[in-house]
């Protein structure tokens, strides 16, 4: 079961995520130079994961994948990124469980994965409570095409990262996590330094303290995301450590009620307990 344990550390990771993003861009921080900050220090805390518990060394036939990998994982967080700008995390976050369609489909015609009857119940359950709350759940009318539009690009993101990530993790996980989340550093650095004004924002990041304190919480968050996500796809299946994972909502409705004072509590409430009854599903 730990495929299990890993999943529901991802949903955790994955609900605390957007609420840092959150509490970043409302105070006006630049997405580009917030998200260069907290993956520099994530590289650090993997590297240093890395060489405790599997040692120094390159395993060369990864470095392409892991490109490849980087580049999605990094315009899928920066897509959801900045709509953290414009709407709340926990409506933010309940949204991007909408992959789980698309990933079920993945896993079963290309990975030859088996779901049974409960999984597809399940499925259907999270599916119908992301489209409820799309329309019920909203705050920023103004802002909403914009969001949906930003959302749909990153779940189609991660539904392909997650598939690659399935089919080349081995042993030598935490490797391949580094590796992936050091070209994720270098894409947002190249970004940065291309934009003037996002490398004004960096300084200016970089001098306030309560904000450094937040970019070192994310990057925390974001490691155990990401080394969570590795190694669940390691030991489970695609299909179901999707559907585990996608009980973040609950957690971000929570705790995003409780931190950020989001608005429509209950509405988004509701629909984060269908989307936990449906991954509760998979499991029986």
């Amino acid at each position: 079961m730990l495929w299990f344990f890993f999943g529901i550390l991802l949903s955790l990771s994955w609900a605390l995520t957007p609420i840092a993003s959150r509490y970043l861009m409302r105070k006006g921080l630049d997405p580009y130079a917030f998200t260069a900050s907290f993956l520099t220090l994530s590289t650090v805390l993997l590297f240093l994961m890395t060489i405790a518990i599997e040692g120094f060394y390159i395993d060369y036939s990864l470095i392409p994948v892991s490109f490849l990998i980087a580049v999605l994982m990094y315009l899928a967080g920066l897509l959801w990124v900045i709509a953290t700008k414009y709407e709340e995390a926990s409506y933010v976050n309940s949204l991007l469980q909408l992959d789980l369609p698309l990933v079920i489909f993945l896993g079963i015609f290309l990975l030859n994965e088996n779901l049974n009857v409960q999984s597809f119940l399940g499925a259907l359950l999270i599916l119908g409570a992301c489209i409820y709350l799309s329309k019920k759940g909203f705050t920023t009318i103004i802002h909403q095409k914009k969001v949906l539009l930003l959302l749909a690009g990153s779940v189609l993101l991660a539904a392909l990262l997650k598939l690659l990530i399935k089919s080349y993790v081995g042993e030598n996980s935490l490797f391949f996590t580094t590796t992936v989340m050091f070209f994720r550093m270098l894409i947002a650095f190249a970004i940065v330094l291309s934009k003037k004004e996002s490398l004004s924002h960096l300084n200016k990041l970089l001098r306030n303290k309560r904000n450094l304190f937040a970019v070192f919480v994310r990057s925390v968050f974001t490691t155990t995301a990401t080394v969570s996500i590795f190694l669940a796809l390691r030991f489970g299946m695609l299909s179901k450590v999707s559907i585990i994972s996608s009980t973040s909502p609950l957690f971000s409705v929570l705790l995003g009620g409780k931190m950020l004072g989001e608005s429509k509590i209950k509405i988004r409430l509701f629909s984060a307990i269908i989307i936990v009854l449906g991954s509760l599903l998979t499991i029986l």
